[in-house]
């Protein structure tokens, strides 16, 4: 379904976007019905066909976003446009038109439902700072050690209504971290609040980001190397039932998993440094420059097949043998 969407600024970054965001109009997932200027900086009706109004005008047109073009000055426009009585979460940062294999049809799903991405170290943080999206999860900036964050995925929903206590309370002067558990008895867990200076700290942003889960829409990442116990592990990630993927750098069923052409070049590479086993997939995927590059990752949050750019194999679209 097209959506209605105004543009808001009309400067440097305006001119770099426009050709994308003409793209998806051609596409017909978008309709522009305005363009939002400074009052000093207009000096007609009309911008690339379409009407050039002042902040003040946006009430009298129907709309269901506002892309900003302005990145310098995002969280600001964003502040602007909430004090108006427009909702936060019908405005889209303007940069993300220019992220690879970029589709609004597909972007603005991830907004109607939040995808509320479980992972096992900050590639989740990663993803939805490089999409521009609410944080949707409250596995953020935490770390787990392997045999936790397993038995924590297998069961998703028992724990994560579960509410989170201190395990250990941490301490600046002597550089340790909070730990926090989830669950009771033979079923708790334990993770590594890494990025807070408190076990206080860690669970108000835990509480703030638990309350923004979507259980109909869950994404799972787990990453793992050949020493840890993947035989196993692997056999209880199969099973999850959510979109998902594991980043692991050993793959001999390529059938069986879909994100081995990921890996078998990431293995050559690591080969090619001589650092097989301690060259670490994690690190790597969670460069955004990499994670553009590597991943059209849109498709992948929407469980998609074929969302690895980089591969070794083309595949083919049943019947009339178009490229994918």
């Amino acid at each position: 379904m097209m959506k209605k969407c105004i543009i808001w600024g009309n400067g440097n970054d305006y001119e770099k976007l426009y050709n994308s965001i003409r793209l998806e109009v051609y596409k017909r997932n978008i309709e522009i019905v305005a363009v939002v200027s400074k009052k000093e900086n207009i000096y007609s009706k009309y911008i690339d066909g379409v009407p050039l109004i002042i902040k003040e005008e946006v009430v009298d047109f129907e709309f269901d976003y506002i892309i900003i073009s302005s990145s310098r000055f995002y969280r600001e426009i964003c502040d602007e446009i909430v004090s108006m009585g427009i909702e936060r979460n019908r405005t889209i940062n303007g940069e993300v038109f220019s992220y690879a294999c970029f589709d609004f049809h597909k972007y603005v799903g991830l907004i109607e439902q939040p995808v509320t991405i479980i992972s096992d170290d900050c590639w989740g943080g990663a993803v939805y700072h490089a999409l521009s999206l609410p944080f949707s999860s409250p596995t953020i900036n935490i770390n787990w050690q392997k045999e936790e964050y397993v038995r924590f995925i297998s069961d998703l929903p028992y724990y994560l209504n579960k509410p989170l206590k201190c395990g250990r309370e941490g301490n600046l002067e002597t550089g340790e971290y909070p730990i926090g558990l989830l669950g009771d008895g033979n079923k708790q867990v334990s993770m590594e609040l890494i990025h807070s200076n408190n076990f206080n700290e860690a669970k108000q942003q835990w509480d703030r980001r638990q309350k923004r889960i979507n259980f109909n829409n869950i994404f799972v990442k787990f990453g793992m190397r050949r020493q840890d116990n993947w035989e196993s592990y692997l056999e209880i990630f199969d099973k999850l039932p959510y979109n998902k993927i594991c980043l692991f750098p050993y793959v001999r069923d390529r059938e069986r998993y879909i994100n081995s052409a990921l890996f078998e070049k990431w293995r050559r590479e690591g080969e090619r440094k001589g650092m097989v086993d301690s060259y670490d997939i994690n690190d790597y995927l969670r460069s955004p420059s990499v994670m553009r590059r590597t991943i059209d990752i849109l498709s992948l949050l929407c469980g998609e097949k074929g969302c690895f750019r980089e591969t070794d194999e083309i595949d083919l679209v049943e019947g009339n043998g178009e490229v994918l």
